[in-house]
C-alpha cells in the first residue's frame, strides 16, 4: 500500500475517532478495555521500576556475595597451601628427629660398650690392686713379727714369741686377725690383736673396731689391741687413743 494512503486512513481515524467516543458509548468502553490491557499504566511502571531496582540491588548483592565468597576461597586455598608446607615442614623435622635418635641411640650403645669396657678395665685393676695389697700386707705382716716382739717388751713389759695369722668365729661370722699372739704381761697372760696395714687412715680403725667387738664375748682373756703400718695418718690419731688401740710404724723401736 502507498505511504500517501497509509497517512489518509490515519487522518481519517483521527478524526473520526473523537465522533465515536462520544456517540458511542460501546465503543468507548471496548477501546479503553483494549487500552488498558495492551499499555502498561503509570502506576505499573512505577511499581515495575521498583521491582527492577529492586531485583538490581539484589543481583549487586549477590555479585558481591560471591566476590567475597571467591575471595574466601582463594584465602582457605592459600591457607590450605600454607598448611600443606607446614606438615611438609613437620614431617621432615620428624624424619631428622628420628635421625638424631637413632644417632643418640648408637652413641648410647658405643657408651655402655665403653662403660663395660671400663668396668671390666676396674674388676682387673683391683684384681692387680688387691694382688699388690696382699703382697704388701704379707711383707708388712713378716716386718711386724720382728719389729713387735721387742716394741712391745720395751713399751708394755709384754713377753711374747711369735705372732701368726689367725682366723676366729663367732657364730658363723669369721674374723681374720692377720697379728694374733699370746704371751704375759706382769705374770698375767694377755692376747695381743693386732692389724698391719700400710697406711692407717681413720676407717681403717673403724673396720678395725667392728671386727675386734664382734669377738669381745668369744675372748676368755684380756687382750691388748694394736695396729702396725708404713704411714699412720693423722685422721686416725685422736680415734685410736678413744678405741685404745696402739698405733706402731715400722720404723719405732
Amino acid at each position: 500500500m502507498p505511504i500517501s494512503l497509509i497517512k489518509e486512513e490515519q487522518e481519517h481515524f483521527l478524526r473520526v475517532l473523537p465522533i465515536l467516543l462520544k456517540k458511542d458509548e460501546q465503543f468507548r468502553g471496548s477501546l479503553y478495555t483494549i487500552l488498558s490491557e495492551s499499555f502498561v499504566k503509570k502506576d505499573d511502571f512505577s511499581e515495575l521500576k521498583g521491582i527492577v531496582k529492586e531485583l538490581g540491588i539484589k543481583v549487586s548483592d549477590l555479585a558481591e556475595a560471591q566476590k567475597r565468597t571467591e575471595t574466601k576461597v582463594e584465602e582457605l586455598a592459600e591457607a590450605q597451601k600454607r598448611t600443606e608446607t607446614k606438615v611438609e615442614e613437620l614431617a621432615e623435622a620428624q624424619k631428622r628427629t628420628e635421625t638424631k635418635v637413632e644417632e643418640l641411640a648408637e652413641a648410647q650403645k658405643r657408651t655402655e660398650t665403653k662403660v663395660e669396657k671400663l668396668v671390666e678395665a676396674q674388676k682387673n685393676t683391683w684384681t692387680e690392686v688387691k694382688k699388690l695389697s696382699d703382697s704388701i700386707g704379707f711383707g708388712l705382716e713378716d716386718v711386724a713379727r720382728v719389729v713387735l716382739p721387742g716394741y712391745l717388751k720395751r713399751h708394755l713389759n709384754i713377753d711374747i714369741d711369735e705372732f701368726e695369722r689367725r682366723f676366729l668365729f663367732v657364730g658363723k661370722r669369721e674374723v681374720e686377725i692377720n697379728l694374733y699372739g699370746e704371751g704375759r704381761q706382769n705374770e698375767n697372760e694377755v692376747i695381743i690383736l693386732g692389724e698391719s696395714k700400710g697406711r692407717i687412715y681413720k676407717r681403717e680403725i673403724k673396720r678395725f673396731v667392728k671386727d675386734i667387738k664382734s669377738l669381745e664375748k668369744a675372748l676368755q682373756k684380756p687382750y691388748i689391741k694394736l695396729m702396725f703400718g708404713f704411714f699412720i695418718h693423722p685422721s686416725a690419731q685422736e680415734i685410736a687413743k678413744e678405741e685404745e688401740i696402739f698405733l706402731i710404724t715400722s720404723y719405732q723401736r
